[in-house]
């Protein structure tokens, strides 16, 4: 019969803890100011009006006004000509900017 040392014990204890911590780092919310940053040459080289409405989804979420940051995202999809790039960053940042939105479950 084998039996597990102090020391096994110790180590198996941390490898736990460790792998504890990495799932916990999983859960970062995205951070919807970095988002954009990775998307703003997206909008610098599309239409005037994509670039508008991104200039206004900027400003709303440096003010942390999500909810406008919402509708601002909404207007934007429906705008006609979007490249892959930008939807691919409007869904990203709708992603981000959702995280940051209290649900009624959870305010």
């Amino acid at each position: 019969m084998k039996f597990i040392t102090f020391c096994q014990l110790r180590n198996i204890g941390l490898v736990a803890l460790l792998l504890a911590g990495f799932t916990g780092c999983a859960s970062v919310k995205p951070d919807p100011v970095a988002v954009i940053a990775r998307h703003l040459e997206d909008f610098n080289s599309g239409t005037a009006a994509a670039k508008n409405f991104w200039d206004s989804l900027v400003a709303a979420v440096n003010a942390r006004d999500y909810p406008a940051a919402l509708s601002i995202l909404e207007q934007l999809r429906g705008l006609d000509g979007l490249t892959p790039g930008q939807l691919a960053a409007i869904n990203q940042t709708e992603a981000a900017v959702r995280e940051r939105v209290p649900s009624a479950d959870h305010p």
